[in-house]
């Protein structure tokens, strides 16, 4: 599991000196010297401080600079969470999810999911969507990853797109499945380009366009996905010279922001 890293992601502004033992402790770890960084989080987590519980929590996790201790890293977790540290928050809703808890999961997601949070809000919604830990519901498992995809988010924004397309609210719903995709392959978005391009190349759901097919896949091989350009050369195959030159005029013409 990808824990976050939780250097610098409390905004509460803490006293002078705090500060500036928490800088002498991020300043063992760009020296290279966890332990000294370690000794350093220690003492500032056992006086309260919630970043540094959040960072001895991290180190213990993985054992840098510490012994590693799965154990101590959740209590000092839970500590920093309790504390209002939404990273950490995070991490216990993954940790919990990891141990099948999925009711500690969704209590944690939900309290990250409060604060703004879209690693909270996205995982809270995975828990609506599939009934663990809370009631199935698919409308608030939208509306939360709605939030989270509203960030900016492309994967988010993919994600909530292919949910609209499958039907995951009841019923496919194309419109908005379109919406959330096309922000996504807008930003520039490889997964979502060749999404996009395979949605314009097969047709049903929106009018078959070879031309804009090909222009989403054309973009995301120019970024080097080889998925983009196998099936490149299988479109090429039913479109005309003048066709494809044009595809590759719209690629070339297109900036990010564009859909």
């Amino acid at each position: 599991m990808k824990l976050l890293m939780c250097f610098a992601v409390l905004a509460a502004v803490s006293v002078r000196p705090a500060a500036a033992d928490l800088a002498a402790a991020r300043s063992h770890i760009l020296a290279g010297d966890h332990a000294a960084a370690a000794v350093e989080f220690k003492r500032l987590a056992e006086q309260g401080n919630a970043e540094a519980q959040a960072n001895l929590a991290e180190m213990y996790f993985t054992g840098r600079g510490i012994g590693q201790d799965q154990q101590a890293a959740i209590e000092w977790f839970r500590r920093a969470a309790e504390g209002g540290h939404v990273a950490s928050q995070v991490n216990l809703g993954m940790i919990s999810a990891q141990a099948q808890n999925y009711e500690l999961s969704a209590k944690w997601f939900l309290l990250a999911a409060k604060t703004g949070d879209a690693d909270g809000m996205k995982n809270l919604a995975a828990l609506y969507l599939r009934g663990l830990g809370v009631e199935h519901d698919a409308a608030r498992a939208f509306d939360w990853l709605a939030k989270a995809a509203s960030q900016g988010d492309p994967a988010d924004q993919l994600e909530l797109g292919e949910l609209y397309f499958g039907g995951a609210a009841g019923k496919p719903d194309i419109q908005n499945g379109l919406l959330w995709i096309r922000r996504a392959a807008g930003q520039g978005y490889e997964a979502a380009q060749i999404r996009l391009g395979s949605i314009y190349a097969e047709g049903g759901v929106v009018p078959k366009d070879l031309v804009r097919a090909y222009m989403w896949l054309y973009r995301s091989s120019m970024m080097g996905a080889e998925q983009a350009g196998a099936m490149l050369k299988v479109l090429s195959a039913d479109m005309t010279g003048a066709e494809i030159a044009e595809a590759k005029r719209l690629a070339d013409a297109w900036r990010p922001g564009a859909n």
